[in-house]
């Protein structure tokens, strides 16, 4: 007599332009609202653009492999690895929730960069770009993370609360609206000129919970990000620097002062060594 082998019935699914409105709305509370519009968003449109509106368990690696190939023809290796991870991820993601049964990510790989040390400022050229910067609010965000570090979201979520001048402390944490990086709290120390910096905003502050306002409102993203483009562009500097360039000036300068690589990671809050290695060629 035959036993009868018993196959278990593969896992309900739904299309990828459903997925994707689950998704968002399931992992709002998980990821940051900026890591949600402006890496996974894209990075299933770009798909969906290229694949089709499918079931997730009917995708292939062929389907990947087709995707890495259209969109290698318009954006770099770099961008196209982030939209390789985030992909990766969320289809990793599906099966936990039971909706599908395969992730085809799996099966491909991302594309080979040739590693680059990050863009900074060398101090000249920081003193350049500071010195054609208009707007005092502005100064003071950019000299604010020159000297700490701080990611963009960490500065301009930045609260009165979270900051203790007399221990010259800033505890960086999670609050309604904005996630942590890695959704973990740590503090850093801050030296006497951004704790004097501090001090005067604190002095001009009139009531509101947030350390860098404008208009009475918290400052930005997208206005700090083109304000910061266009004085690059005003003190006739390299194109490709960035608002994040200026975590990467905080790391190198450290460097090249002779600070260990162990007490870089903790300031900048990296969880893996690895990703805090990349300051350790760049000794002037």
């Amino acid at each position: 007599m035959m036993r009868s082998t018993h196959i278990a019935a593969a896992p309900s699914s739904m299309l990828l332009s459903e997925f994707i409105e689950y998704f968002v709305t399931m992992s709002k509370h998980d990821l940051r609202p900026t890591t949600l519009d402006r890496i996974y968003r894209p990075a299933f449109k770009s798909f969906l653009k290229v694949a089709g509106n499918k079931e997730l368990s009917s995708y292939t690696v062929r389907d990947v492999e087709t995707y890495k190939a259209e969109r290698l023809n318009t954006c770099s290796p770099v961008t196209y690895n982030i939209a390789f991870r985030t992909l990766k991820a969320a289809f990793n993601q599906a099966i936990k929730w039971e909706l599908s049964n395969e992730n085809p990510f799996l099966k491909s790989k991302q594309v080979r960069v040739p590693e680059k040390p990050p863009i900074h400022f060398t101090r000249e050229d920081f003193d350049k770009f500071i010195a054609v910067v208009k707007e005092p609010v502005l100064k003071d965000l950019c000299i604010f993370a020159v000297m700490t570090g701080m990611r963009q979201g960490e500065i301009l979520n930045l609260q009165w609360c979270n900051v203790d001048l007399d221990q010259k402390l800033i505890r960086i944490t999670s609050q309604d609206g904005f996630l942590t990086k890695t959704g973990k709290s740590r503090t850093i120390p801050i030296n006497d000129d951004v704790c004097d910096l501090l001090k005067r905003l604190k002095s001009q502050a009139t009531e509101h919970r947030y350390v860098f306002v404008r208009s009475g409102e918290k400052l930005k993203q997208s206005y700090a990000e083109h304000k910061f483009k266009q004085y690059v562009r005003v003190a006739n500097l390299r194109d490709d620097l960035k608002f994040h360039s200026m975590r990467h000036t905080f790391a190198t300068w450290l460097v090249q002062n002779g600070t260990s690589i162990y007490e870089i990671q903790k300031l900048l809050g990296h969880t893996d060594i690895k990703t805090t290695q990349i300051y350790a060629h760049l000794v002037a």
